[in-house]
Order: structure tokens, then C-alpha cells, then sequence
């Protein structure tokens, strides 16, 4: 009996023994699960830091970019604003030395070099009928020339200086200063002539007149101022004398000073047996008045 009681004592303490290793194995894996868990949970964490930071850094690094990109932009545009500064007073300067080269030329009797420069600005006007001369006074396609060539007249053609044929309209007239403004599309490229001043004008200042007489286009005639401050029985306005050419067909084209300027509209001139070289020419200030007004009208229609 002795020895049967020890070995049920030894089976129950190896039993105990499982018990207390099983648990143990149980505490470990438990554990082991939980201390993964809190890694897994930290690595998260931290990848979820890191994927912020990424981006922080992007957005940081784009930003630095974009404001690099806006300073390059912004230098690449004020060197071009520099530019074409630059080249708007360059050609600004060169118009002006070879204005002032034409001037002197003239002053010298020689307009040779102005003219190349004023016939640009001169067209000849086709009323169908009527032939007459006229100048483009803005670079929209206004030209200035006498009523009494296009009056009752329903369709226009104008000639500019490098052989194009234009389409033009009446916007407007003043019949007792005998003034028309035409208008033609497509003006890119002609340059417009000045108006200048009639107080400048002096009596025996020589002066051209560029025009279409006798259908001739763009011919010049040469002469001088003389006389000034002229009427007229039948209308209003104040008119020019000189010995300048006017033949049919000048009517409505400019009378040019040396400096390249307007002084003057063609009109009319007087003659017969004993009378010679008695034109007379619109004075730029009621030409300009008038044209301007009825271009200032127009645009407020269109």
C-alpha cells in the first residue's frame, strides 16, 4: 500500500507541473501577441509620421519651386517690358533724328528724303466720275479730303501708295469748309500725317503738294507759301495762297511743310489769261476741327 500512495503523489505533481507550463506558454504567447501588437501600432504610427512629413517636405519643396518659378517669370517679364521699352524709344529717337533729317534736307530745298515718308500717307480717291486726293489721318483708316470730290457720291475706291485699292465710306462732311472723312478697313501699315500749326506758317516757306492731278498718281509739286490768312465770298474757313501746282485731281490732298506736317488741304485755285500760280489750300486748324468732330461722332455710333 505504501509504494501505490507515491506514485499517485509523483502523477499529480507532473500534472501540476504541465498545468503551470502550459500557462506559462499560454502568458508567453499572449504576451508576444500584445508586444507585437504595440509594434505593429508604432510602426503605423510612425509610417503614418513619415507619409506627413513626406508631403509636409513636398509641399515645402513646391512651394520654395513655385515661388523660384513666379521670381524667374516675373525677372523674364520686366526684361521684356525692358525690352520693348527699349525698342519703342529706339524707334521712337530714329523716326524723330530722321524727321529731323528730312527737315533739314528740306530746309536745304530737298525733299526728296521727306517725301518717302509723306506719300505713304497720301491715297488717290475714285468717287466713279470725280478723281481727287486725300491723306490718311489715322492709323484706323480716317482720310481727310475735299467734299466736292466724293458729294453725291454713293461708293468710293481709294488707291494707296503701294497700288491696293480700297473700299472706302463717307462717315462724314462738312460741305461749307468743303471737308469729307472717309474711312477705309484694312489700314495696318499706312501711317497717318500730323496736322501742324498755321501760326508757324510763314509767307514765302516753301512747301509740297503731293496728290492725283490729272489721274497721276502721287505726283509732288513744289512751291511756297504766298499769302496767308485768305477768305472766301462763298464759305466759311481760312485758306493758304500759294504758287504750289493745283490741278484737277490735287483737290482734297495735303499741302506739306519741310517738317512733314499738314498745313494746309488743297481746295481750289484760281485761273485764267493773265493769272498763274493762284492755289489755294484749307487751313490745317479748320481741316483738323472739322475732321476731328466728325471722327469723334463716328466713334461714338460704332
Amino acid at each position: 500500500m505504501p509504494m501505490v500512495k507515491r506514485v499517485h503523489l509523483s502523477f499529480k505533481n507532473k500534472n501540476v507541473v504541465f498545468m503551470g507550463l502550459l500557462f506559462v506558454i499560454i502568458a508567453a504567447l499572449v504576451y508576444q501577441q500584445v508586444f507585437f501588437t504595440h509594434q505593429l501600432d508604432q510602426l503605423s504610427v510612425s509610417v503614418d509620421d513619415l507619409g506627413k512629413n513626406l508631403n509636409t517636405k513636398i509641399n515645402t519643396v513646391a512651394e520654395e519651386n513655385q515661388q523660384a518659378i513666379g521670381e524667374v517669370v516675373s525677372s523674364l517679364r520686366q526684361l521684356d517690358q525692358s525690352l520693348e521699352s527699349f525698342k519703342s524709344s529706339s524707334d521712337i529717337r530714329l523716326g524723330e533724328l530722321k524727321k529731323e533729317l528730312g527737315t533739314v534736307q528740306s530746309a536745304s530745298g530737298d525733299f526728296s528724303l521727306l517725301i518717302e515718308d509723306v506719300i505713304k500717307s497720301v491715297v488717290s480717291v475714285d468717287a466713279f466720275g470725280s478723281l481727287g486726293s486725300g491723306a490718311i489721318i489715322h492709323t484706323d483708316g480716317f482720310i481727310v479730303t475735299n467734299y466736292h470730290v466724293v458729294e453725291k457720291k454713293n461708293s468710293f475706291k481709294v488707291l494707296t501708295y503701294d497700288g491696293e485699292l480700297h473700299t472706302a465710306k463717307l462717315i462724314g462732311y462738312s460741305s461749307p469748309y468743303d471737308v469729307a472723312v472717309l474711312k477705309i478697313d484694312n489700314s495696318e501699315g499706312y501711317p497717318a500725317l500730323e496736322y501742324g500749326n498755321n501760326d508757324d506758317v510763314k509767307v514765302g516757306e516753301k512747301v509740297i503738294a503731293v496728290g492725283n492731278p490729272l489721274g497721276l498718281s502721287f505726283s509732288v509739286t513744289e512751291g511756297i507759301i504766298s499769302g496767308v490768312n485768305r477768305g472766301r465770298e462763298d464759305g466759311p474757313g481760312t485758306y493758304l495762297q500759294t504758287d504750289v501746282s493745283i490741278n484737277p485731281g490735287n483737290s482734297g490732298g495735303p499741302l506739306i511743310n519741310k517738317a512733314g506736317e499738314i498745313v494746309g488741304i488743297n481746295n481750289f485755285k484760281i485761273s485764267g489769261d493773265l493769272i498763274e500760280g493762284l492755289g489755294f489750300a484749307l487751313y490745317a486748324d479748320d481741316a483738323k476741327k472739322v475732321s476731328d468732330g466728325v471722327i469723334s461722332e463716328y466713334q461714338k455710333v460704332v
